[in-house]
């Protein structure tokens, strides 16, 4: 077990953010603060295995660190962000609070909006369903080309859920876009909910 402070000294200082398109942010909706620590797994993998444990409120999550990929920035901000060695690829994960009673109503098009405003001057490549932990909700891919002419790509995933809406993001350059959409669908199988404040994950099997 690893205490977040303890992790982040882990996050490489040599990464470099990964550029986004002018104005964007990473929520349509103020993401609610995490809490985060993560279990070292004692099976003998080649290199250190962690489950990522996260809070956010009365609820939580797991889900397997993805191999290669550390944590970087302050989780506490409402975003946990993974980025992995090579510094051109990241994922996110968010928590944003149930719709008020006066907003639009969760659905593809509400999220193509949010879609649309924060990544502004993204163009949506593809949209599809996604899920994960018993929730589901539209997806998107986006691309932008930077100020230095690479086609930047993010794919982002909105699921609803008891604990509010989930939002899941990977994002890389085009080279490596495929690989970190393999990342994240791997690390969504993986993904665990509990509501109801309790949610117990056990270990990875040492004979795994």
């Amino acid at each position: 077990m690893r205490h977040l402070t303890i992790a982040l000294t882990v996050a490489l200082s040599s990464f470099t953010a990964l550029t986004s398109p002018a104005q964007a942010q990473d929520a349509a909706i103020p993401p609610l603060p995490l809490k985060v620590w993560l279990r070292r797994e004692a099976a003998p993998f080649v290199e250190p295995c962690y489950t990522a444990m996260i809070t956010a409120g009365k609820d939580k999550f797991a889900f397997l660190v993805p191999d290669g990929y550390f944590l970087r920035g302050d989780p506490s901000s409402g975003t946990f962000t993974l980025a992995n060695a090579e510094g051109n690829s990241s994922i996110t994960f968010a928590v944003l609070p149930p719709l008020s009673f006066d907003a639009p109503p969760f659905s593809a098009d509400t999220c193509r909006a949010w879609v649309l405003r924060d990544y502004f001057g993204a163009k949506i490549t593809q949209e599809f369903s996604a899920s994960t932990a018993g929730g589901k909700g539209p997806g998107f891919d986006v691309q932008w080309k930077t100020s230095g002419g690479f086609i930047q790509c993010k794919r982002v995933l909105f699921v609803s859920s008891s604990a509010g809406i989930l939002k899941f993001a990977a994002t890389s350059n085009s080279d490596h876009f495929d690989s970190v959409k393999s990342v994240l669908a791997r690390m969504l199988q993986t993904f665990r909910l509990g509501a109801d404040g309790v949610l117990k994950i056990p270990p990875v099997p040492t004979d795994s």
